[in-house]
């Protein structure tokens, strides 16, 4: 497939792998790099749903530490970014790694898998915590590692 969205980041964070397996194809895609987010002390599946369902009802989120450092975005063109949605929202590790970073007005192109409800304010949630960045064509996976997924993405991927 032929890039044209210039140099490419892949930036994911991935509980089960469902993810990881989404952002390494459009890094192979695009010939772009992967910028993994990566939480200290992860908290447990369980911990995982009751925190975003509390963050979601409430308003409580809760700011993890991460083991690294956001990376420079100064030499990327278009970053990709996603998560799984637990509760309908983005995850604590997400929000924790948005409050970091400031997208510097370049395109953003959110994803996110799932294997219940779906995206419902997911993708809302990320643009309002997203600092500065130009979010355009969010996509949600289901059942990610389906032919019907592979195709899925290779339609999104070239729709952009």
């Amino acid at each position: 497939m032929e890039n044209k969205f210039g140099k490419t980041l892949v930036i994911y964070h991935s509980r089960g792998g469902s993810t990881r397996f989404i952002a390494q194809k459009i890094a192979e895609a695009l010939s772009g790099d992967t910028f993994e987010i990566k939480v200290k002390n992860p908290p447990s599946l369980i911990r995982l749903y009751i925190d975003s369902g509390k963050a979601k009802l409430l308003g409580d989120r809760k700011t993890l530490e991460l083991e690294n450092d956001a990376p420079d975005l100064s030499s990327y063109e278009t970053i990709f970014v996603g998560a799984p949605i637990y509760a309908g929202t983005i995850t604590n590790a997400l929000f924790s790694f948005l409050q970091k970073i400031d997208f510097q007005s370049k395109t953003i192109i959110p994803f996110a898998t799932f294997n219940g409800g779906g995206a419902f304010s997911y993708f809302e949630d990320f643009k309002n915590f997203a600092k500065n960045a130009n979010t355009k064509n969010p996509r949600a996976f289901s059942k990610v590692r389906s032919e019907k997924t592979a195709k899925e993405l290779q339609v999104w991927l070239e729709s952009l």
